[in-house]
């Protein structure tokens, strides 16, 4: 305890409020931070502070993680619909839009490259119209470039059927073997499979589209699709042209 002149000249014991004089009464015995501060350099401090939380290891996802599916369905093939086993085969799937059937035909059959034997389209209802083809080719289609397939999309405007937006050519192997256009549906109650060889009797019963297997957005109206089986790219086989209307449902909220 210090003493301590007053203003009156008296001399008075008023305790001292120094750090050191606290620490002594205390007992405690205060640590010196200017200097432990001084010898720190800033690399030290920093080096000194918490660290961060590691980033977790996100992997990127995989291309079929990131393809968009629908929902799986319990669908029979008694009712004209899908069963699962043929769901996870196909790549399209909408039901945006319907197919109405109109009526289809064969036509332009090259005789000195097919013997056809049939082929006729049957209309069992207003959803239902099916195509039988039985025939024996008189040429041997081993592979893509010996065979192919032109598929030609025409709308109806102005009370014509003209050329729209579909048009595209593939492989005759190639487009049996994919599973886009419901193809694999349509060849269902089939035997032809690449190669195809001459003599052989080859046929297809029943065969019909769906438009939950073919791709979304075509634009409503009526439409004709013709098919033409070329050989050789130069020469025509056959063509089938289906007639059919594309209707979206009216949804009312």
């Amino acid at each position: 305890m210090e003493v301590q002149p007053s203003l009156d000249g008296r001399n008075s014991r008023i305790p001292s409020l120094t750090a050191s004089t606290k620490a002594a009464d205390s007992g405690y015995v205060m640590p010196d931070r200017t200097n432990s501060m001084a010898a720190t350099s800033p690399f030290e401090l920093e080096s000194k502070l918490p660290s961060a939380p590691p980033t977790p290891q996100i992997s990127e996802p995989s291309l079929q993680t990131l393809r968009s599916t629908p929902p799986r369905r319990s669908y029979t093939k008694k009712h004209g619909k899908m069963s699962d086993d043929f769901r996870d085969r196909v790549e399209f799937w909408q039901t945006l839009y319907k197919f109405v059937p109109e009526h289809c035909e064969v036509k332009n059959v090259n005789r000195s490259l097919v013997d056809m034997k049939v082929g006729k389209c049957y209309k069992l209802s207003r959803t239902e119209l099916y195509l039988n083809v039985s025939l024996y080719l008189r040429v041997d289609i081993p592979n893509d470039p010996v065979g192919q397939l032109l598929i030609t999309g025409y709308q109806f405007w102005s009370n014509e059927y003209r050329k729209g937006p579909i048009k595209f050519m593939m492989g005759l192997c190639s487009a049996m073997a994919s599973k886009d256009f419901d193809i694999p549906q349509m060849f269902s109650n089939s035997n032809i499979k690449c190669p195809l060889r001459k003599g052989v009797l080859y046929y297809v019963y029943k065969l019909s589209p769906n438009a939950t297997n073919m791709p979304p957005l075509i634009p409503d109206g009526r439409w004709k699709i013709q098919t033409d089986y070329l050989y050789l790219n130069r020469c025509t086989i056959g063509s089938v042209e289906w007639y059919t209307g594309i209707e979206y449902p009216i949804i009312f909220e």
